[in-house]
């Protein structure tokens, strides 16, 4: 795919990773305070020299603390942009299950095996553009979107959302006037939440390729979306991250507890 295509996907990955990297940071910095301030209290030193109670008391600040900042690193805005760029997606991936098309491709091998395995040229085609665009096919994109079906005020919507894209992979930043025209004409409202999330990923591009911050273009469309967006960032984001540091952190604390012990330093 083109990399001002990927740019988007790129910084939200980016975005993720460093919160999720400051979390645990803090988190550890916690748990480590934690115990200096068990070793320096002036309760008795068989109680404050428990190793079992020293590892218990850091995995349970650091886990109180990592569950804490998380949800703030998740939450606000940053949070509200990640709710609808996820529903966006999941959303997707089940039309594309829905109409038979398997699951989206997520990398050029992968949109080239799944042409091989949609070898009509007459059917799925706003899925064939998507997976002719990843593999950069750009003539066979652009031919695939004359084809595509346009008979409701949705599939228009598609068409010139997907024209946009192919005209922005060729370097261009097209206006987006006319894509929002034809967002204005869908009645449905589920197909409206579609086109209201697809526009504020759109602008999304926009403004990583102009330089200029693409969380907010994605947030404001939160509202919108409503609650079902729900529990998108706790189950894909906080929950996962939150796991993946704890299992660490046991493992590393209770690693150096046990290698303490078998050593001597330990007693």
């Amino acid at each position: 795919m083109s990399g001002r295509l990927a740019a988007l996907a790129t910084a939200v990955t980016d975005d993720v990773s460093r919160r999720s990297r400051r979390a645990f940071l803090l988190a550890l910095g916690a748990g480590l305070l934690a115990n200096f301030a068990l070793g320096a209290s002036i309760l008795p030193s068989a109680f404050t020299a428990n190793l079992l109670l020293a590892y218990a008391l850091f995995l349970g600040v650091f886990a109180m603390v990592l569950a804490a900042v998380l949800l703030q690193q998740f939450g606000g805005q940053f949070g509200d942009a990640l709710a609808v760029g996820g529903w966006s997606r999941l959303e997707a991936e089940a039309r594309w299950r829905g109409l038979g098309a398997s699951r989206i491709p997520r990398s050029p091998a992968e949109a080239q095996k799944w042409l091989r395995d949609h070898p009509d040229p007459d059917a799925l085609q706003p899925q064939r553009f998507a997976a002719l665009l990843l593999a950069g096919d750009l003539a066979g994109a652009k031919a695939t979107l004359e084809t595509c079906p346009a008979d409701t005020a949705y599939e228009r919507f598609g068409i010139e959302s997907d024209r946009w894209a192919l005209d922005f992979v060729e370097g261009a930043i097209p206006d987006l006037a006319r894509v929002e025209a034809l967002a204005a004409e869908i009645s449905d409202p589920h197909e409206e939440r579609h086109a209201v999330t697809t526009m504020a990923i759109l602008r999304a591009h926009v403004a990583l390729a102009e330089g200029s911050e693409w969380v907010p273009k994605m947030a404001a469309v939160r509202p919108l979306v409503g609650d079902a967006a729900d529990g998108i960032i706790g189950a894909r984001y906080v929950v996962p991250a939150w796991t993946m540091s704890m299992a660490i952190a046991a493992l590393l604390t209770g690693g150096a507890l046990v290698l303490g012990r078998l050593t001597g330093v330990w007693r």
